[in-house]
């Protein structure tokens, strides 16, 4: 699926997960309320949440468009 908002949401996660798992360089996402670690675990968790409820839209619209609602059949008058 070509969607530019999934795509980004998951370039983000990428970017995440290569600094939390591959570069382990923590200290410079680090403040004086969360631990690097930390930081980047809830950065790639907010990515995650985003691409989900992108994918949850998606669906909800594909699938409006397959409903197709009862139409009870009409009468003709005089039959």
């Amino acid at each position: 699926m070509e969607d530019a908002h999934c795509r980004e949401e998951l370039g983000i996660v990428a970017d995440y997960a290569r600094e939390f798992f591959v570069d382990r360089n923590y200290r410079k996402w680090e403040s004086e309320s969360l631990s690097g670690s930390e930081f980047l675990r809830l950065q790639i968790l907010k990515a995650l949440d985003s691409f989900h409820s992108r994918l949850y839209s998606i669906e909800a619209i594909r699938r409006a468009g397959d409903f197709k609602p009862y139409l009870p059949p009409t009468r003709h008058p005089g039959l």
